[in-house]
């Protein structure tokens, strides 16, 4: 626009908006802040899951280095289906409705894992 077709006080106030708009945008994070992000949020979920207790009992009776580089293996590969599957359903589902699916399915191990018990 000419300086002539606005006013120079509406100008500077639109300027501000816009960089006050920028400045409340989340920043990117780094990629070692992805990394660590990711290495504590696995290590919290996986910490006295049964899965490392059925891994210390297997570690318990068996060579521990092979028990170490399957372990890690192991969960590399569920790690990798985990992200490409996510990566694959993240355009086609929304948040709200992937969080409704995976309390659904808690809900029924949960049932399921009462009556197995009982």
């Amino acid at each position: 626009m000419s300086s002539a077709a606005c006013d120079t006080e509406v100008v500077q106030e639109a300027e501000a908006a816009v960089k006050q708009a920028d400045l409340q945008l989340p920043k990117q994070k780094t990629g070692l802040a992805i990394v660590i992000e990711a290495f504590v949020l696995t290590f919290m979920a996986e910490w006295g899951d049964r899965t490392q207790i059925a891994t210390i009992a297997l570690a318990a009776g068996n060579n521990p280095i092979g028990v170490t580089i399957g372990a890690i293996l192991g969960h590399a590969l569920c790690a990798a289906i985990a992200v490409i599957g996510g990566k694959m359903i993240a355009g086609r589902i929304s948040e709200r409705q992937l969080t409704f699916i995976g309390g659904c399915l808690f809900l029924v191990f949960g049932v399921v894992a009462a009556v197995e018990g009982a």
